[in-house]
């Protein structure tokens, strides 16, 4: 509980499956200027000259049907509790999806 009381209020938390987002809200926390020149110069560089962000990291699926991977996410069933909890803190962002 002392972890996530921490992490909650020091921590802007960002999410793979929403990296457009993420980043506005971290351009929006630190004030970036994300209409500047350099801004867009280094959005294309990184995500493209069509703005879809996206990982450019490639990561496997996990799949149920697997059980390798259901095993693997027995064992880190921490790591498992800490992303939801963090998709929980990127539904709560001011503003953010989840706020009305």
């Amino acid at each position: 509980i002392l972890a996530k009381t921490a992490i909650r209020g020091r921590f802007l938390v960002g999410l793979m499956e929403e990296m457009e987002e993420s980043i506005n809200r971290f351009n929006i926390v630190m004030g970036i200027d994300d209409t500047c020149q350099r801004c867009n110069w280094c959005m294309d560089k990184y995500f493209g000259e069509n703005k879809k962000i996206k990982n450019s990291n490639p990561h496997p699926k996990v799949s149920k049907q697997k059980k390798s991977d259901t095993r693997y996410a027995m064992l880190s069933f921490s790591d498992i509790k800490v992303y939801f909890f963090f998709t929980l803190m990127f539904c709560e962002f001011p503003g953010g999806k989840g706020q009305s």
